[in-house]
């Protein structure tokens, strides 16, 4: 099964053309990495799947929905998930509870303080609670 569909996907901003012509096909259990050198449109590539930026012209289904334009949260709420180049973490916090945190503020896991599925092992309910706070005003976009 194809997971992501990309074609003929591009992007231009006035006359300087970021990405033009992408094709790409990922399918079920595959793991892809996108590689380039500076400039060479790969960010400019994952904002357009995940829906930061609109592309002039191409598709972009996932999972054979069309996704092409659809805004960051409806995205994410389908299941595309990213992470940033600049990481927006808790320094107060593991790895795994960035993680976890993040799931959460995506809507990827139980958002009560009391869950066992995502809440974070190794913090008190109040921090945790602190830290989905601070998340919602700082982070409103946090998408994995």
């Amino acid at each position: 099964m194809t997971i992501l569909d990309v074609t003929s996907l591009s992007k231009s901003f006035g006359a300087v053309v970021a990405a033009t012509d992408i094709n790409v096909q990922i399918k079920e259990g595959e793991i892809v990495s996108v590689i380039g050198s500076n400039g060479a449109g790969k960010t400019t590539f994952i904002n357009m799947v995940t829906g930061y930026l609109k592309p002039n012209s191409g598709t972009i289904k996932f999972i054979d929905q069309d996704i092409t334009g659809l805004s960051p949260r409806a995205v994410t709420n389908l299941g595309v998930r990213r992470s940033f180049q600049i990481a927006q973490l808790f320094p107060e916090l593991t790895a795994l509870d960035n993680m976890l945190t993040a799931k959460n503020m995506a809507g990827g896991g139980k958002a009560s303080a009391g869950s066992k599925e995502c809440t974070p092992r190794r913090m008190s309910q109040d921090a945790w609670r602190h830290s989905l706070n601070m998340a919602s005003k700082n982070m409103p976009d946090l998408l994995f």
